[in-house]
């Protein structure tokens, strides 16, 4: 990974936060991702949550966005746990996502979605440690889904 890269996964950013220009934060940038063609976008998903990517071609950048809708997750504690537990899944990933994108020479601004109502995962009746743990396994999965499908860009970019 060059100087550059880090120089912004390293910018404004508290010990383990996601700087704001990683961030995908006006109303607008979400409405764009969702409804971009499917050409010019990436689409992965498992059994809690759903990632969709939009290619940019005119800088190379790295942008995530998460939102958790109200009837999915009602309680503000629960929304505000679940954001927390996607940022930090990837933010562990930023910079191999980054160096990724940098060689198939695109940006990728990624929408991440809470997809099922968190009453229906079978942890939460456990408890908020068995939640915490469930949701981090997945919100992993799903940033790893979303590395191997920028890995099946760049080899089909190759042939």
């Amino acid at each position: 990974m060059d100087n550059s890269c880090e120089a912004v996964l390293q910018q404004k950013m508290k010990p383990n936060g996601l700087p704001r220009n990683l961030r995908l934060i006006r109303t607008e940038d979400f409405g764009v991702i969702l409804k971009a063609s499917r050409k010019d976008t990436v689409y992965v998903s498992n059994s809690c949550f759903s990632a969709h990517g939009l290619k940019v071609t005119k800088n190379v950048r790295l942008r995530m966005g998460v939102t958790v809708g109200k009837k999915n997750a009602p309680r503000s504690v629960d929304r505000a746990l679940i954001k927390r537990i996607l940022r930090e899944a990837f933010r562990k990933k930023a910079s191999v996502l980054m160096t990724q994108l940098q060689t198939l020479g695109l940006g990728l601004d990624v929408s991440l979605r809470l997809r099922i109502p968190l009453k229906k995962l079978s942890a939460y009746s456990v408890g908020v440690h068995a939640t915490k743990c469930v949701l981090g396994e997945e919100a992993n999965d799903i940033v790893e889904k979303l590395l191997r499908q920028i890995e099946k860009l760049r080899s089909k970019d190759h042939l």
